[in-house]
């Protein structure tokens, strides 16, 4: 994925709206914050049958900035998600075709909209739907198209896709249709402690989330940690239905049933591993989202970076060569490489253009 390139670009979003019908039940007051509200898992690509995605809503009165928010299915023991703030490659995603990702600088998700992220890729859900999905995860096109896709939350989060070395097709198993966990969270990039913002778990119990027990030191410079406060116990956990092919599931209740919502590690202080899901959601038609419009404008990718030659003594300069594709109407018109020698200090060198998605720096 796209690494310290920088390209000006426009900004903008037009979301989309689904097409279900959500209740707002109960004595709750409505969500107050983003949630996931459909769902397609199952899924073929010979034959093909439908085409994984998620749809995300804001039915909050504020536009919500979505740079800082992360999709993840890394919940297994040995790389979970929360400890992403760990660093040193920490945080799951990138094996097994588990994932871990935020969505791009500049995105946003304005009051009552809704958002498709494609987990296929945006010409496997083009093919299936007739229409463009918000985001990829991944770009599985040839070529770079105009759907943005979104970032690696650590270096090989995601793993795959055009410009990673394993390609742009995602590894089998990648997701399991009959039992996986989807995880929408925040997290500033200080703090110790994520904060999940909704929960989606079907199937078995092993991918589901408690994180119970931790105590995590973030990136601060001090060695205090943080605990995360009980989640619900992953037996006592409520998971919605397994659809079947051609199916969905879906979000019918707004105000999450019966979920807990104080004293959990939700950034509104929710439990949200806490969720009747087999009450609020349901099994309804994959149906084709409405197209969408624009959102974030798609970044340049980088494809290939290796030295022109090879260094021949200390201290000598060295010329890095850098592969770009551009998306449609979106070229990189400006690039920063940046460097370090023997686990140094980062260094940046401004890059020339050399035409045809060609670029150098000394």
């Amino acid at each position: 994925m796209l690494k310290k390139l920088r390209s000006k670009r426009a900004l903008g979003l037009l979301g989309v709206l689904l097409a279900c019908g959500l209740a707002a039940t109960g004595a709750q007051a409505q969500a107050d914050h983003l949630l996931l509200t459909k769902v397609v898992v199952k899924t073929r690509i010979s034959p093909q049958i439908g085409s994984e995605y998620v749809a995300i809503h804001n039915p909050t009165a504020a536009t919500a900035d979505l740079s800082r928010y992360y999709l993840t299915d890394a919940t297994l023991a040995g790389a979970p998600y929360w400890e992403l703030v760990m660093g040193a490659g920490r945080g799951g995603g990138g094996t097994n075709g588990d994932f871990n990702a935020r969505f791009p600088d500049g995105a946003l998700l304005t009051p009552g909209e809704t958002i498709v992220v494609s987990f296929a890729g945006s010409t496997h859900f083009q093919g299936v739907f007739g229409v463009l999905p918000d985001y990829e995860l991944f770009e599985d096109g040839l070529v770079l198209d105009g759907v943005p896709e979104l970032v690696e939350a650590r270096p090989g989060g995601i793993a795959y896709g055009l410009g990673n070395p394993a390609g742009n097709t995602p590894p089998s198993p990648g997701w399991l249709d009959d039992a996986e966990t989807l995880m929408l969270y925040f997290w500033d990039g200080a703090a110790d402690l994520v904060q999940d913002i909704d929960y989606l778990t079907w199937g078995a119990t092993a991918p589901r989330v408690d994180k119970s027990s931790v105590v995590i030191d973030g990136p601060d410079s001090g060695t205090a940690t943080s605990a995360y406060l009980p989640d619900t116990a992953v037996g006592s956990q409520d998971p919605m239905a397994v659809h079947d092919f051609s199916e969905a599931n879906e979000r019918i209740d707004l105000d999450e049933g019966d979920e807990i919502l104080a004293g959990g590690n939700g950034r509104e202080d929710h439990d949200e591993t806490s969720e009747n899901l087999s009450v609020t959601w349901a099994i309804t038609a994959a149906t084709a989202p409405p197209a969408g419009g624009a959102t974030t404008i798609a970044a340049p990718v980088i494809t290939a970076a290796a030295p022109a030659t090879a260094p021949q003594y200390e201290n000598a300069a060295v010329t890095i060569g850098i592969t770009v594709l551009s998306p449609p109407s979106n070229a990189a018109d400006e690039m920063s490489i940046y460097w370090r020698a023997d686990g140094g200090a980062w260094q940046g060198v401004g890059a020339s253009n050399q035409g045809g998605g060609a670029w150098s720096a000394t």
